[in-house]
């Protein structure tokens, strides 16, 4: 069978629990004394207003009076059910507030990623370029070497022919002018390769410095996404803080107003049972036994 709590086993559960350093709560003490929580509830606002006056017969409520209380304890119920809706939906705000917090902070750590990444690949390209454009100079300046090396060798064998035979001068010397002007050609061309090769390096210096630039904001990028991250980090921890804070919050709210639901169904109760017994009382023509007035 059920416990059923009164006024003297509910107040020395709170004693107990007061000696005791915990909570005087609802569910504490019905842990002790048993019974329903609206009981419980109703019994320990008595005990904190000290002690109970002797009951004392009061006369019977009129029905229009008990439904006017009802209306009231309704009202009130509504209300409080309302302002619980309202902390709810805050709270359910602050989140969103949160969240997209959370995913602007994702969304600038990805833009800077990538600039990053775009800036060290445009560095890396031009390096590249620059030393291609040296490798074909230097190879074209070896191939004019080497054709200018050949061209004097052939000058020479021509000097020899010529001194040699003076019946071949005339085409000897035919040949020195054309080794000549072949060697003028190859000279103006080396001129053009040494131009190149001098601008192939003034772009390799300027790619250089590029570089070196890119390399500095790539750094300085870095660091602001390290910090951009160190802040996010902070924001989720604090998020969470403050959705489990909030959670705790909501979860004690509910608490209370499933236990004034049970208090008011409680008292649903009794009021129906008196109004029943009044109801009777009338159609018997009978004294009505005088009830004492329900605890709220």
């Amino acid at each position: 069978m059920q416990q059923v709590a009164n006024l003297e086993t509910v107040s020395r559960a709170c004693m107990q629990l007061q000696a005791e350093g915990q909570k005087i709560t609802g569910r504490a003490v019905v842990g002790i004394t048993g019974g329903s929580l609206g009981t419980v509830l109703s019994l320990i606002k008595d005990w904190r207003q000290g002690p109970v006056a002797v009951p004392v017969s009061q006369p019977d409520i009129p029905s229009e009076l008990q439904a006017v209380l009802i209306r009231c304890l309704g009202l009130a119920q509504d209300k409080a059910a309302e302002q619980l809706e309202s902390q709810i939906d805050e709270t359910t705000l602050r989140e969103a507030e949160a969240l997209e917090g959370l995913a602007e902070a994702e969304k600038q750590i990805s833009i800077l990623t990538a600039q990053v990444a775009e800036i060290r690949q445009v560095a890396a390209d031009k390096d590249q370029a620059a030393d291609k454009a040296a490798a074909v100079a230097a190879e074209k300046i070896a191939s004019m070497i080497e054709r200018i090396a050949a061209l004097e060798a052939e000058r020479r064998q021509l000097i020899e022919a010529a001194e040699a035979s003076r019946t071949e001068a005339a085409k000897a010397l035919m040949h020195v002018e054309r080794a000549d002007l072949a060697t003028k050609k190859a000279e103006s061309r080396l001129e053009t390769l040494e131009a190149q090769i001098a601008e192939c390096s003034t772009i390799k210096i300027e790619a250089e410095k590029t570089a070196a630039v890119a390399e500095q904001r790539a750094s300085n990028l870095t660091e602001q996404l390290t910090d951009t991250r160190a802040a996010l980090a902070e924001a989720k921890s604090e998020s969470k803080a403050l959705l489990s804070q909030l959670s705790k919050e909501i979860q004690e709210l509910r608490n209370e107003n499933k236990a004034l639901s049970e208090v008011n169904k409680d008292l649903e109760i009794k009021n129906a049972g008196l109004i029943a017994t009044v109801e009777t009382a009338k159609k018997e023509k009978t004294p009505v036994r005088k009830t004492q007035k329900p605890t709220i």
